[in-house]
């Protein structure tokens, strides 16, 4: 059996006065150093209008693999004396901080917009692949990529099939969900109480180990971040990476993500693939900061699809 904890923001004991980033930790009773959940969220104005579409990038080294972000911002609402120093901008491709494109300045300011487009390359990323995915939401029924199911030491435990490198595959579209998850069991009817915590093993065969880096297990559901928990190790006796999850039931999405050592951020690459007709997301936050004030305010934000904003 489970607690199941839930928290609205603002409620009657907390609300919000400015616009920006913002952590929630969870501790647990008398640690205060070893939080045991970590969400992040954004407040924001919406005084700046944002008009933003990707598109191929021109022939070159992204022609094939990229997709390029051009955005349009006007700031007609903020008053602004000098906007290539008090603006900056972050692009996020799925919702993720890994591999983001931080503090953008504009390229050009005319009248009361800014304008970011491929001058710099700066706002060119690499498109990945559609996202893996499994379901575990029944422990009774098979569900696709879903090798076994057991039952061990009072949990359950899911082997998926190992996994296909796609690094030089063609393209191939299938509806995803960029990289998220979503919490469920078809096997009761309270998600929240009866959606039980599970191991999922992953493999992915590959004849040598892949020197300068480690190969980690990504998506929404770790945050994004590359931590001992998602990380493969490699097998030389069976020439495969493996890893596993402890999760709770649901429909998760994933990718293989190869970080090199000494990096912070790791853009689709082995195993995966780039192609220029993926379909991503791309969130758009543009923060203003003057002399006057002592934080960054989020001043603008929007989503758009790669599919849908006329680009690809």
């Amino acid at each position: 059996s489970y607690y199941n904890y839930r928290v609205i923001i603002p409620n009657e004991r907390m609300g919000i006065k400015l616009s920006g980033n913002y952590v929630i930790k969870v501790f647990p009773p008398g640690q205060p150093g070893s939080p045991v959940l970590t969400a992040r969220f954004m407040v924001t104005e919406d005084r700046a209008a944002i008009d933003a579409m990707t598109r191929r990038p021109p022939p070159g080294e992204f022609f094939n693999t990229g997709q390029q972000v051009e955005i349009n911002v006007n700031i007609s609402k903020i008053p602004s004396r000098d906007p290539y120093n008090e603006f900056f901008t972050f692009i996020l491709r799925n919702g993720s901080f890994n591999d983001a494109r931080e503090n953008l300045k504009p390229e050009m300011v005319a009248g009361s917009e800014l304008r970011y487009t491929s001058l710099s390359g700066l706002n060119i990323f690499y498109a990945g692949n559609e996202y893996r995915y499994f379901d575990t939401r029944s422990i009774k029924y098979s569900r696709e990529f879903i090798r076994k199911t057991e039952y061990m030491g009072g949990r359950y435990h899911f082997f998926l099939m190992p996994s296909e490198n796609r690094e030089f595959k063609p393209y191939f579209y299938w509806k995803d969900f960029n990289g998220k998850y979503y919490v469920a069991v078809q096997d009761g009817r309270d998600m929240d109480t009866e959606a039980d915590y599970v191991y999922v093993y992953f493999t992915m065969p590959s004849m040598d180990k892949i020197p300068g880096g480690k190969l980690y297990i990504s998506g929404s559901f770790s945050n994004w971040n590359f931590t001992p928990e998602n990380r493969m190790m490699y097998n030389p006796a069976k020439g495969q990476y493996e890893g596993s999850l402890f999760l709770k039931q649901g429909y998760y999405n994933y990718e293989y993500l190869f970080l090199k050592d000494g990096a912070k951020s790791a853009p689709p690459s082995f195993f995966e693939g780039n192609h220029y007709e993926t379909e991503n997301d791309y969130l758009i936050l543009v923060y203003y900061r003057n002399n006057r004030e002592r934080y960054d305010r989020l001043v603008g934000s929007v989503v758009i699809n790669s599919t849908r904003s006329g680009g690809n």
